[in-house]
């Protein structure tokens, strides 16, 4: 059955790449956009495949992500 539209959902990313700084994250088989990650939040260092990061997003702009911990956070 067809509705008779289409829209970009924010599971298109990275087909169709993220907007207002956001980054595209696969978290459990889906993708969606999502903001940088703060300070003191969990985060991922590098994208992996595709320019799409793993679980968690990147730091926001000034923060670095700190991967000698358990789970490595922003700082």
């Amino acid at each position: 059955m067809s509705w008779g539209f289409s829209a970009v959902l924010a599971s298109d990313c990275p087909d169709v790449p993220c907007k207002n700084n956001k980054a595209c994250v696969r978290n459990v088989g889906s993708t969606e956009c999502v903001h940088p990650a703060k300070k003191d939040k969990a985060c991922s260092k590098k994208p992996g495949r595709k320019g799409v990061y793993d679980g968690q997003p990147p730091c926001a702009d000034g923060l670095k992500c700190d991967t000698s911990l358990t789970v490595p956070v922003c700082k």
